[in-house]
């Protein structure tokens, strides 16, 4: 199973060991997009075997999210014809199954070419100490729409991704197939503690440009630590187990926007065939995308 990654970075230090820990479990290749970090990023990843660093060249007065966005929708057709999968992720976003490779050799066995994943925002009252898996420690999370990404899919079956501004959406064009459940789940590891929220958040916003401010990218990084802390908060009186096997049942279908939202009553029918899927011995049947 040959399964290309791509990420863009930007000053991502101190989360690098994390994410090439986890995806180095079962990736052959990690190509990493650096955007002018100056905090030693460049130099860690250069220390990492295996693992290829390249930087992002803007183009005019592009603005930082579409300039992320003209990457995200590219930098994956290199592996056609040379990968099964490509994951197209940022630092902080871990994919996870309990058996990454076997899942995805049953969607390519059905012919399933693309793998959306249910987000999941992880919280953690402090940020964890080097050498450990993060989805081995931290397990409490909460649903959350906008993490609900198309980040796997086959690179020779897929003509154009489509993704939306910070990867939220996708309308992927070509032999698309998606599988009939949903078993693939995304941990976003942003709020791991609160002052490292508060730092990463302000880090974060140096990086936008007027652009960005005027087209609203990426508001959230505008936000205070008064309003960083009450979402952390909240976030923390919310967050439950999240199950770590198996197939995610129908809740929160409206944010899986690959799923059919409308006219209503498809979106019953799509949400029926769903729960009989759920039954099968096997999830990872292929359904055409729109079917």
């Amino acid at each position: 199973m040959r399964i290309h990654v791509y990420a863009a970075c930007w000053n991502d230090r101190r989360m690098l060991p994390y994410f090439i820990c986890h995806y180095a479990q079962f990736a052959s290749r990690i190509v990493v997009y650096d955007d002018g970090s100056q905090d030693g990023s460049v130099e860690y990843l250069a220390s990492i075997p295996g693992v290829e660093t390249r930087a992002i060249e803007r183009t005019g007065n592009e603005s930082t999210i579409a300039g992320l966005r003209r990457i995200h929708d590219s930098c994956w057709k290199e592996s056609r014809g040379r990968a099964d999968w490509v994951m197209v992720v940022a630092v902080d976003e871990h994919l996870y199954h309990h058996d990454v490779p076997g899942y995805l050799a049953s969607c390519l066995a059905h012919g399933v070419t693309a793998v959306p994943a249910v987000g999941f925002e992880m919280v953690h009252d402090t940020f964890p100490d080097q050498g450990v898996r993060l989805c081995d420690t931290i397990h409490n999370g909460v649903p959350f729409g906008p993490q609900h990404k198309l980040c796997v899919f086959d690179p020779s079956a897929i003509d154009e991704v489509h993704f939306g501004m910070g990867r939220h959406v996708a309308a992927p064009t070509g032999r698309v197939r998606y599988p009939d459940v949903d078993e693939l789940r995304l941990y976003h590891y942003k709020h791991l503690g609160l002052d490292y929220v508060v730092r990463r958040t302000a880090e974060l916003k140096t990086g936008l440009v007027a652009l960005d401010v005027t087209h609203g990218y990426a508001f959230h990084w505008l936000r205070e630590r008064d309003q960083l802390a009450t979402d952390f908060e909240r976030l923390r009186f919310s967050a439950r187990a999240v199950p770590r096997s198996g197939p995610c049942g129908i809740e929160h279908w409206k944010d899986r926007w690959w799923r059919r939202q409308w006219p209503w009553h498809m979106r019953c029918w799509d949400r029926f065939r769903y729960l009989v899927a759920l039954r099968r011995p096997r999830a990872a049947v292929a359904r055409d995308a729109g079917a």
